[in-house]
């Protein structure tokens, strides 16, 4: 059974240029493969990366205001300090 389908080359699987032509379908494949794995991999990198930039944004504002509320301490602790430094002035004449 096996040899009435083999054909006239002898072999169960065709001839070679058959086998020649299913290795370079294979091969168009595996390059598009890599290709759409390639551009697969980019979309997530750039997906992470805006993700990224999300994250060091906020941490930025969240520096920036813990910046401008220790800056406002400053100014009322100097605001105090003054004043206190000034009634003891006075109370010293």
């Amino acid at each position: 059974m096996l040899a009435g389908a083999a054909g006239a080359s002898g072999t169960a699987f065709g001839t070679g240029k058959e086998i020649y032509e299913m290795s370079g379908l294979l091969m168009a494949a595996g390059r598009l493969g890599s290709i759409a794995a390639l551009i697969a991999l980019l979309i997530v990198l750039v997906k992470q990366l805006i993700v990224f930039v999300g994250f060091l944004m906020f941490a930025f504002k969240v520096v920036i205001v813990i910046a401008f509320v220790a800056l406002m301490l400053l100014i009322v602790i100097t605001f105090l300090t003054a004043r206190n430094r000034r009634r003891r002035e006075a109370e010293e004449i």
